[in-house]
């Protein structure tokens, strides 16, 4: 009878944690998934009647969309705030802060490899390899230096890069732009 009421608990359980993570994984939507969602655009409409349009909205996903793509146009980052999903507000924050050029935006993401992927963009638009040096996984750190330009920059930065080819390729630029 025990038994019987045990292997009953631990079926409840399972079908709850299935149905709890069947749940989520339909509503998790992927960086590039939300760059080829159709946007929504509200003709002759003020900034403020756009984003009350898109709390009109009622299904979840629909208004984050509505939202992000305000939040891309405006070049909002307080928009980014109003998503539910975690996935595509971290794509609004990353969007905004390459756009910008802004380093601080990337200190919304509180995921630290997607923080360190919103740093690279920025570095990148920039062309500024100091804020490749903030960036904690090396092997976005190093793409980050791979990707601008290294004029200025201290040959000991070169050495400390993970692989011999990528410390090769930066010696050769910094080699290079010093000529």
């Amino acid at each position: 009878m025990k038994q019987d009421i045990l292997i009953a608990t631990v079926l409840v359980i399972m079908l709850l944690i299935f149905g709890y993570y069947n749940a989520q994984s339909q509503q998790v939507v992927s960086i590039q998934q939300a760059a080829e969602l159709p946007q929504v655009v509200i003709i002759n409409a003020t900034s403020n009647e756009t984003i009350d349009s898109c709390s009109q909205i009622n299904e979840t996903h629909k208004q984050d969309v509505c939202y992000l793509d305000i939040a891309k146009s405006q070049q909002n980052m307080l928009l980014c705030d109003k998503l539910k999903d975690f996935t595509l507000k971290i794509s609004c924050y990353q969007i905004i802060a390459k756009e910008q050029k802004n380093q601080t935006v990337c200190t919304k993401i509180i995921v630290d490899y997607q923080r360190d992927k919103c740093y690279k963009d920025v570095a990148e638009a920039q062309q500024n390899p100091v804020i490749c040096g903030s960036i904690l996984f090396s092997d976005v750190r190093e793409d980050c230096y791979k990707n601008i330009n290294l004029t200025g920059i201290d040959q000991l930065v070169c050495e400390q890069l993970q692989t011999k080819e990528l410390r090769n390729e930066c010696r050769e630029k910094i080699k290079s732009s010093n000529n």
